[in-house]
């Protein structure tokens, strides 16, 4: 997929929850057919991450630090500074 408009997420499928105390975990798994490093940089690499999520990074999401997440396809921008 390369037009960013053709971009509609699915529904989750095979998700569950945890909770413990006041604090809940949400679990997604997923059986990939691509290696390890294919997909962490797919999950952090901003050129790859325009292929598939629907925010935009405005830099690799492999190192701990701030950054900014920009929505795809809203009608004004969503933008959120995340540190």
């Amino acid at each position: 997929m390369t037009d960013r408009e053709q971009y509609v997420p699915g529904p989750a499928s095979d998700a569950g929850i945890q909770k413990d105390g006041e604090k809940w975990t949400l679990i997604l798994v997923r059986e990939l057919h691509h290696s390890p490093a294919m997909v962490w940089q797919a999950l952090t690499d901003p050129a790859h991450l325009i292929e598939w999520a629907p925010f935009d990074a405005d830099r690799n999401l492999a190192a701990v630090g701030p950054v900014k997440l920009s929505t795809v396809g809203t009608p004004t921008p969503q933008v959120s500074d995340t540190t």
